[in-house]
């Protein structure tokens, strides 16, 4: 299956794809969740379309395989949450909480996709809602919650961040202001007292790699930029974005003498996996290689190539503990396993089969999300 973005703000026109490999007429029944239970592992099932979904489910998984389920509506673009609170996730109409039992929450306004979710301290998500295209400008539905129940709302006008992060105690959204125009724009979504979204300092010009849920350090959230939307080559620096000024500490980076440029195929319509790891920034490309970066000199080094590669429209990275966990199809479909890897230099861990996951997949659906829980390890052998 080719790497395709499902969608862009204001344009829904991409080529759909077949879905090879899914499940026959009747998809193997769990039973509905109860509660986390030993899970560990959960994936986000609905379709991949243009349309509005019409249905999936959420699968738990230990370590013997899927233990129950939760039927939804589905939505396009899912993400999940999980963190000490509890495994948090949307469709359409409704929002969800898996704890030590299951809630249900039916939602003031109803969406088909969404922009973004991003987690916070103590049990605060962020999540962005697609509220399509009025007078010119990019209308972003916001919900603020504590748990499961949504605290407040506002909106987020002409923005095209694809970069979300958690850091100095709230949650922020980077990347392109508008639709046209290499500019960026950090904004506080939760502002404290509520209200609006927050623009912090100026915008800024030049693009943002997508990296959702982008590292923290020193209260400055972290990306990758670059000069220009058209270089087929473009020079990367590392930016740490001050979330209290919106001032930019900005490092070029380096291979060897000259500045670090790279194709831009592997970085343009996917997410980049980023993270740091005792102050330098690591991060994956769609090609398979990964890379780490010090952030004080700039001198930025290939770990590993040759990693599987990922289908671009599924959100397939984790960042967990001392964990980064990839979600890769394989055989048309028809299995999927995990790659567990060490997140200081992505040597591989253990790889972990998720058995039964075809026959649980409803026919025209698939995997569009993947999350871990907090507490998250390989088998105690494999460490």
């Amino acid at each position: 299956m080719i790497a395709l973005r499902l969608w862009q703000r204001g344009a829904l026109g991409v080529t759909l794809m077949a879905l090879a490999g899914c499940a026959g007429p009747s998809a193997a029944e769990l039973p509905q969740s109860t509660g986390l239970g030993d899970a560990d592992v959960a994936v986000y099932i609905t379709q991949f379309t243009n349309d509005a979904t019409t249905g999936g489910r959420v699968v738990l998984y230990d370590r013997d395989g899927p233990v129950s389920m939760v039927s939804h509506q589905g939505i396009r673009v899912p993400r999940l949450i999980w963190d000490e609170t509890g495994l948090f996730f949307v469709d359409q109409t409704t929002d969800f909480q898996i704890s030590d039992r299951l809630e249900r929450s039916t939602r003031s306004r109803a969406a088909d996709t969404l922009v973004g979710m991003q987690g916070g301290p103590d049990g605060r998500r962020v999540v962005l809602f697609n509220d399509g295209l009025s007078a010119g400008q990019n209308h972003t539905g916001i919900g603020v919650y504590s748990g499961i129940h949504e605290q407040s709302q506002a909106d987020l006008l002409d923005s095209m961040a694809g970069t979300f992060s958690s850091c100095a105690g709230g949650v922020y959204s980077a990347g392109a202001k508008t639709i046209s125009g290499d500019w960026s724009a950090l904004t506080r979504l939760d502002p404290i007292g509520g209200g609006a979204p927050q623009a912090i300092g100026t915008e800024q010009a030049g693009v943002l790699v997508n990296g959702d849920d982008a590292p923290c350090l020193d209260d400055g959230v972290v990306v990758l930029w670059y000069a220009d939307s058209n270089s087929h080559l473009p020079e990367l620096e590392a930016w740490q974005w001050s979330t209290a000024n919106g001032s930019v500490r900005r490092t070029p980076l380096r291979s060897g003498p000259n500045r670090f440029a790279v194709d831009s195929r592997v970085l343009s319509d996917t997410e980049v996996p980023t993270w740091l790891v005792d102050g330098k920034l690591l991060w994956v490309d769609s090609a398979g290689a990964a890379w780490r970066a010090d952030l004080k000199t700039g001198v930025t080094n290939e770990i590993r190539d040759g990693l599987e590669v990922s289908d671009g429209q599924i959100q397939s990275w984790v960042h967990s503990g001392g964990w980064v966990v990839q979600f890769v199809y394989v055989q048309d479909h028809s299995s999927a396993h995990l790659n567990i890897y060490s997140d200081k230099d992505l040597s591989l861990v253990q790889t972990r089969e998720l058995p039964q996951l075809a026959e649980s997949t409803p026919t025209d659906q698939m995997v569009l999300a993947v999350a871990v829980s907090p507490h998250f390890a390989p088998e105690p052998d494999n460490q």
